[in-house]
């Protein structure tokens, strides 16, 4: 009797073992494929956060672009009132001077109306410039944002891939 619950314990006993080693070795697998996924998960979220570092830069250049721009225009719209105010002051001071002559005044009145279209003309013009400039911004940006939301399609694609 004793030589068979033996018989039967050593049986159970490598059988135990038996399936303890196939447990490891399911385990061990199973643990070997989770490594990969996590390191691609690593990966991704790293890509993920390049990617936003990246439209984060693309934004705030845009904005710095946008910040000369105005400063620029600022210094060229107070450069024309400069000029207008000068040649304003030089009117005056030849109608002055010119004023009791004979057909003084009315050459004067001619180019102060010469001015005043002059003027009329360069604000246009610059009006025209600063529209362009604001379409020009306006359309870099709309590019770089859709260029962004491909990249994150793109990204989540290939996220679901993994």
């Amino acid at each position: 009797m004793q030589g068979r619950t033996t018989m039967a314990s050593t049986i159970t006993t490598r059988t135990g073992c038996l399936c303890a080693l196939l447990l490891g070795t399911t385990i061990m697998a199973v643990g070997a494929q989770a490594q990969p996924d996590m390191q691609q998960a690593q990966q991704r979220a790293q890509q993920m956060q390049q990617m936003q570092q990246q439209f984060g830069q693309q934004r705030m250049q845009i904005r710095q672009q946008e910040q000369q721009m105005h400063m620029q225009r600022d210094q060229q719209m107070q450069q024309m009132q400069q000029q207008f105010r000068q040649q304003q002051m030089q009117l005056d001071q030849q109608e002055r001077q010119m004023g009791n002559q004979p057909g003084g005044r009315e050459q004067i009145a001619r180019q102060r109306e010469q001015f005043r279209m002059q003027r009329q003309q360069q604000e246009q013009q610059m009006r025209q410039q600063f529209q362009q400039q604001d379409e020009q911004l306006r359309q870099q940006r709309f590019q770089m944002e859709q260029q962004q939301d491909q990249q994150r399609r793109q990204m989540m694609q290939g996220s679901q891939h993994w």
